[in-house]
């Protein structure tokens, strides 16, 4: 058994969520797919977790050391909630996803969810699993009774999303960014 301080957040969290909120037609049968969900954990470095994340973005090279301390900074900032799917027959990471609680002062001291970096490994593609990741961020949004959750995602995801209760709002289609790569200590605008 693992000890509860080597988590992101309390598993209890999850293990309590109430699952008939957001449908009662949602039978996601995880553990009968050898899946269970869960917080991040620190040894997921060696589960994989970093490879599931490379599958959605550039992690580039971390160490263990690095992992750890930006494990421990997350952790100690208890607005982040990473969900993780394992694989019980391998302890592999299947899935993850990210979420973060914004505190406002808008909406009477109100919490805002912000989901981000939904992965889930190619291998289990096709199973329902990420609904199961976004429902999962759902409950917990709802648990921190936040007043809503947003995400930015790829045209291609839209549906997907739709599909699980997100709308597009008028005249907040365009999300602008500006990237910068550092050279020599100096930030350069890409």
């Amino acid at each position: 058994m693992v000890a509860n301080d080597t988590y992101l957040f309390d598993p209890q969290v999850i293990q309590n969520l109430d699952w008939s909120l957001v449908g009662k037609d949602c039978d996601l049968k995880l553990s009968e797919k050898g899946l269970k969900l869960r917080p991040l954990r620190i040894d997921d470095f060696d589960h994989g977790h970093l490879d599931v994340l490379s599958q959605l973005s550039v992690v580039g090279t971390i160490s263990r050391k690095d992992y750890e301390e930006r494990f421990q900074l997350m952790k100690s900032s208890q607005l982040m909630r990473i969900i993780i799917l394992e694989d019980l027959n391998t302890n592999q990471v299947a899935a993850s996803a990210t979420l973060l609680f914004e505190p406002k002062f808008t909406h009477e001291c109100a919490w805002v969810g912000h989901v981000q970096d939904v992965v889930v490994d190619g291998k289990y593609r096709g199973q329902g699993l990420g609904k199961a990741l976004v429902l999962c961020l759902k409950l917990l949004v709802l648990h921190q009774g936040a007043y809503k959750m947003d995400l930015d995602c790829a045209d291609d995801k839209i549906s997907f999303y739709k599909s699980l209760g997100f709308t597009q709002e008028s005249g907040r289609a365009n999300y602008l960014t500006c990237r910068f790569e550092k050279k020599n200590q100096n930030l350069t605008v890409l």
